[in-house]
């Protein structure tokens, strides 16, 4: 996910973000991300799990997949032709920033950085909870840029949230949360640490199949 991160920033959003000073931020968050991505492969060369499977989950696990589709999506849709000078291709672009920002910065991340602190607690890789609270002080920058960034958008243009957009963003967000519980149940289908599924869930603000 962090890798889909960097390709979405370099791709579909800084091209279509000209101020200057968000410009820098967004080549310091690119920066970042890459960071993250080489981080966690270091850890993955480096603990004694089974590589193969390990990489290869974002295709042969339905649940990762389906997340990692579900990103694909929106910055697919950010390549093609896009005229930001319609209230539609605003629309797009607010979709965009919704589902990378408020879903994958403040949602996807952070049931995984709790899993790897419920180790720390336990005194077990340390070295990894380490490398997560470097991550985490940089992803809450991130979500509050996205936050920011969001928010102007919507003061500068505020007759695109129509009722129908409103029901778009709302189905988008319903749609990621969903795939989040999948997500945690695919990761726990038993409880570990006394961590289980429906605690991720809780955690990350998702209780029924719906964001709380």
């Amino acid at each position: 996910m962090e890798s889909l991160v960097t390709h979405n920033l370099a791709l579909a959003i800084y091209r279509h973000v000209t101020a200057p000073e968000m410009r820098l931020y967004l080549a310091r968050q690119i920066w970042e991300e890459a960071n993250h991505t080489m981080a966690f492969e270091y850890v993955l060369k480096t603990l004694p799990v089974d590589r193969e499977r390990v990489f290869n989950a974002h295709r042969d696990e339905p649940a990762v997949r389906e997340k990692e589709h579900f990103l694909q999506a929106l910055t697919t849709s950010m390549l093609d032709p896009l005229d930001l000078r319609t209230p539609a291709g605003q629309q797009r672009f607010l979709c965009n920033l919704v589902g990378y920002y408020v879903v994958l910065e403040g949602v996807f991340f952070y049931g995984g950085f709790l899993f790897a602190y419920t180790f720390r607690r336990r005194n077990l890789l340390k070295g990894l909870a380490t490398i997560i609270d470097w991550t985490l002080k940089d992803e809450s920058l991130h979500l509050s840029f996205g936050m920011h960034l969001i928010t102007e958008v919507l003061t500068e243009l505020p007759a695109l949230m129509t009722p129908n957009f409103g029901a778009e963003l709302r189905a988008l967000l319903l749609q990621a949360v969903e795939l989040e519980r999948d997500y945690h149940r695919a990761l726990l289908p038993q409880p570990m640490l006394d961590i289980s599924a429906d605690y991720l869930s809780a955690y990350t603000g998702i209780r029924d199949g719906s964001p709380t």
